[in-house]
């Protein structure tokens, strides 16, 4: 099991994580997200930075923008949050970019639709009316493990797991789904503010993350 730590705003953030060992630092260019950092601004993360696994995170944006930043700035994922199609998708994988498709799961509705992207590595989020991640709400926990029966059965994607995931509930989470996910991510849970990070919050975190693996051989 893999750590991602999303919504990076400052360098200093990105430093201390990376520090840490966070296997994954995420960089939100969704420009209505309270965590957007213009691509002005990450050109100069990037120069300073040289030894980041950067996932950009784009909602609805065009292909072309997508395609050209990935293979720019070597992301290691591009996480594509918003309603993007299996087309769209293909697209990019058939570029040589790895893709981690998100999908905000609301009900037992939703599950299907993971079978149906092409990209091996998927992200399950909670699901806010009109908002794309980042909301701090915490995914129901049935639902977690309704989706990763059936991922186990039908689809046998990657799964990063997201969704309010926080200092209180961290424990409860590795315990019951570590064994089944590729990554835990988080982004509100580890802030002061939103875009924020909170050193001491990502410190206690990384710990747990940690001491879990080493107790459970992961």
């Amino acid at each position: 099991m893999k750590i991602k730590f999303c919504g990076f705003t400052k360098v200093e953030d990105i430093e201390f994580a990376i520090k840490l060992n966070v296997d994954f630092q995420g960089i939100v260019f969704f420009s209505q997200s309270k965590r957007f950092v213009p691509i002005e601004f990450f050109d100069n993360i990037a120069k300073r930075i040289t030894n980041g696994n950067f996932v950009g995170v784009f909602v609805n944006e065009s292909i072309e923008k997508v395609i050209n930043l990935a293979k720019k700035y070597n992301f290691r994922f591009v996480q594509l949050h918003g309603d993007e199609d299996e087309n769209y998708t293909k697209k990019v994988l058939n570029e040589g970019i790895n893709v981690i498709k998100a999908f905000r799961i609301k009900d037992q509705n939703d599950i299907p639709k993971i079978k149906e992207t092409p990209s091996e590595f998927i992200l399950i989020d909670s699901f806010v009316e009109g908002q794309y991640g980042g909301t701090g709400k915490t995914i129901e926990f049935d639902l977690i493990e309704n989706v990763i029966s059936y991922n186990s059965k039908i689809c046998n994607k990657k799964i990063f797991l997201s969704g309010g995931i926080n200092l209180k509930n961290i424990d409860k989470v590795m315990e019951n789904f570590g064994k089944y996910i590729y990554a835990i991510d988080l982004s509100s849970g580890i802030e002061k503010t939103s875009g924020i990070k909170d050193h001491k919050l990502m410190e206690e975190i990384y710990n747990k993350f940690k001491n879990f693996k080493l107790n459970n051989f992961l």
